[in-house]
């Protein structure tokens, strides 16, 4: 079944604004999701964290946007969710600022497998009934 969107969930960047590998490993299977047909367009999801410290030369969903489309993602296809601070935002925001106003009610989230359970529980709380994650 082909998705609306592929969610990737930010995990941090680092202080001169490159990914983590952990990050790096969410987008590479989402632009492999992507690549194989999966879902037309992924959604970088990320500000920074809550608890940082510093100030960040881009957002997470910025440099997550960069690094897919430098893997072969048409830019065209990466839209960009940068208000989110923690998993509660990523929901929030990404229903807001893209799948209510599309209409897309199927999307197909990637984290870490660390954060699945989690990430799960709040998209299930935050989207309802009406969505398919």
């Amino acid at each position: 079944m082909v998705s609306d969107a592929i969610i990737v969930l930010g995990g941090g960047i680092n202080a001169d604004g490159s990914l983590p590998v952990v990050v790096k490993k969410r987008v590479n299977k989402a632009v492999e999701l992507y690549k194989k047909g999966r879902a037309p367009r992924l959604i970088m999801s990320g500000k920074w964290s809550i608890n940082a410290k510093i100030k960040y030369p881009c957002t997470e969903a910025e440099a997550m946007e960069d690094y897919a489309v430098s893997c072969g993602v048409d830019n065209d296809d990466v839209l960009v969710e940068k208000e989110s601070q923690d998993t509660l935002g990523n929901a929030y925001w990404s229903k807001i600022n893209f799948l209510k106003p599309a209409k897309w009610h199927n999307v197909l989230v990637v984290t870490s497998d660390f954060h699945v359970k989690r990430a799960k529980y709040i998209f299930s709380k935050v989207f309802g009934a009406e969505y398919s994650v």
